[in-house]
């Protein structure tokens, strides 16, 4: 499965270094805010805990229970969004 194999330490670098770039662009306010839907809501929320995202907004983001432990690290806005009745993420 793609999603077992995805590097997600990887990713987090990856979002650090689009971060640094785009507040370093002179279009930037300096505010940068991530979002995705399933794997990208996943990324979303890490580029929040740990790449220095202002804020993150992630749809239906799977397999978010395994980085629990970042929770802690977030100290910026982040919007969780679920659908009530997904088969694919459990309620707890």
């Amino acid at each position: 499965m793609r999603l077992g194999a995805f590097d997600w330490d990887r990713a987090v670098d990856d979002a650090r270094t689009a971060v640094q770039w785009l507040r370093s662009s002179r279009l930037c306010t300096g505010r940068i805010a991530a979002i995705g839907f399933c794997m990208g809501g996943r990324s979303a929320f890490l580029a929040a805990a740990r790449a220095g995202a202002d804020a993150a907004i992630s749809l239906y983001a799977l397999g978010i229970a395994k980085h629990l432990d970042d929770v802690r690290s977030v100290a910026v806005p982040v919007q969780l969004h679920y659908g009530l009745n997904d088969e694919h993420i459990p309620k707890s």
